[in-house]
């Protein structure tokens, strides 16, 4: 017998029970009372405390229908209970829905407010001055909201994102675009956190593109959006001039090299001041659970039985890595390997700089390994999967003692992803999630502005070795 106290059905508090032969609710004072057979149940679906069944049931005719039968208020904890049951007495998966993020206009434009405020200041102060390294500074901070929002954006419901940046001509994605491709950055021009911005901006672009809702925004000839306007003049002398090759249409994958370049090889004056703006900000409500059974999408997250967890492969024993550790100046920055590959297998990851070259063979010796800073437990070219664009890169995975971090070169600085110890919430083989051989996810759970997101990295290695020693290092030092 499945018992569940204190359940919402139809808005009233009651109990829900359920055997092998039939499930009901009853309302708390006895009066109101749903009873289905569970031969009827066709179909089931959940999401954050929230069950709709499809169940048949014959009207006063005879006649036999479709009916919705709906709890809400059950505590998350019982979903597998809940789980169990229907796929034991109904022989009905329950579909888990994920909770789709809920993108507000308002809290975008309220960030937003502020990151076009701070670009103006750095764009007034003088180049090569203290105020200005300080005022970017300033930026980044202020950018950590924006990314923070469209990061949540792009990983939720596509229509829900429409609705918030198809408005008004795409204005609020079409003013992120103007400020990042025309602030004149010197000191923070490739920090993670605005090429991330960058990347998530022509993310965006690509969903409204893709839904048709994609449309080039100016701004109005106003005095509110002068600076805007200002910005818009300087975009278009760059084109003009074939420092931003790139246009309107840049596709996606090359948002974040155009945005950086444009911001640091440009020779056109660059005249901006600041001056007081308005975006609209109309709120606009996003729905997680509306409809009693919503149309499956691609945040549905198919559920599968709890298993105990099963570790992963011990390691092989192999001889010990000869590191060489070149201390904190990492050594001068080398050719740049970040390139794309659609089948990692094919590719080895390690570059030909990968370490010091055998005298025999004339091959890479993949035994010896420089270390790019003193206090890494391990260092090496990997193939990382993009999170937005699905795209396979050749990454330098470094693991410290409190954080493991890529790197698009093998030298100190400029991170493109880091998991902090203490977010790790598992480490597995990954072979069959991304259709490849020898990888690994890191799956974690990090705070961001807007809340706690998961995140998870995919990973491909050169042999099944490497991947259950990064596996073993990654357990061991993150957990």
């Amino acid at each position: 017998m499945l018992k569940l106290d204190n359940v919402l059905q139809g808005g009233e508090e009651g109990a829900f029970r359920a055997n092998a032969e039939s499930m009901g609710w009853r309302r708390a004072d006895g009066g109101r009372m749903v009873v289905h057979q569970t031969s009827t149940v066709k179909q089931a679906e959940w999401r954050e405390g929230s069950l709709r069944v499809l169940c048949q049931a014959e009207d006063e005719e005879g006649n036999v229908e479709d009916v919705m039968f709906g709890l809400d208020g059950i505590d998350n904890a019982k979903f597998d209970d809940l789980w169990r049951f229907f796929e034991k007495n109904c022989g009905v998966y329950v579909k888990k829905h994920k909770v789709l993020a809920d993108v507000s206009g308002d809290d975008f434009d309220a960030a937003m407010r502020g990151v076009e405020a701070a670009a103006d200041k750095v764009d007034d102060a003088a180049n090569g001055s203290v105020s200005k390294k300080a005022r970017e500074a300033d930026l980044m901070k202020r950018v950590e909201a924006v990314r923070d929002g469209l990061d949540q954006a792009v990983s939720g419901d596509k229509q829900a994102l429409s609705r918030v940046f198809a408005e008004n001509g795409c204005e609020r994605i079409g003013r992120l675009r103007l400020v990042v491709d025309t602030v004149n950055l010197e000191v923070y021009q490739k920090d993670p956190r605005w090429l991330h911005l960058a990347n998530l901006a022509a993310t965006v672009e690509s969903v409204l593109k893709e839904l048709g809702k994609f449309r080039v925004w100016k701004p109005p000839a106003s005095e509110e959006d002068s600076s805007m306007q200002r910005r818009q003049m300087v975009r278009e002398l760059r084109q003009r001039s074939g420092e931003d090759g790139e246009g309107e249409e840049a596709e996606a994958a090359a948002a974040t090299a155009a945005a950086a370049a444009s911001a640091s090889s440009s020779s056109v004056p660059n005249p901006l001041a600041s001056g007081p703006r308005k975006l609209n900000t109309e709120n606009m409500p996003m729905p997680v659970f509306a409809g009693l059974l919503p149309p499956s999408s691609s945040s549905d997250v198919p559920y599968k039985a709890p298993a105990e967890e099963v570790p992963p492969p011990a390691p092989v024993e192999e001889p010990a890595e000869v590191v060489e550790r070149t201390g904190s100046e990492g050594g001068a920055p080398e050719e740049d390997w970040d390139v794309e590959v659609d089948n990692p297998n094919a590719v080895q990851a390690s570059a030909p700089d990968g370490g010091k070259k055998d005298e025999q063979s004339g091959q890479g010796d993949t035994s010896r390994i420089r270390y790019i800073y003193q206090t890494s437990i391990r260092e090496g070219w990997v193939w990382k999967r993009s999170q937005y664009l699905k795209k396979w890169r050749r990454r330098w995975l470094v693991l410290q003692p409190d954080h493991i971090a890529t790197y698009k070169q093998r030298s100190v600085g400029g991170q493109t992803e880091r998991i902090d110890k203490g977010t790790l919430v598992h480490i597995y083989a990954a072979d069959a999630e991304v259709m490849q051989t020898k990888a690994f996810c890191i799956s974690a759970s990090q705070k961001r502005t807007f809340g706690t997101r998961s995140t998870k990295l995919y990973m491909v290695c050169d042999t099944e070795k490497q991947r259950d020693l990064w596996v073993k290092a990654i357990q061991e030092t993150l957990k």
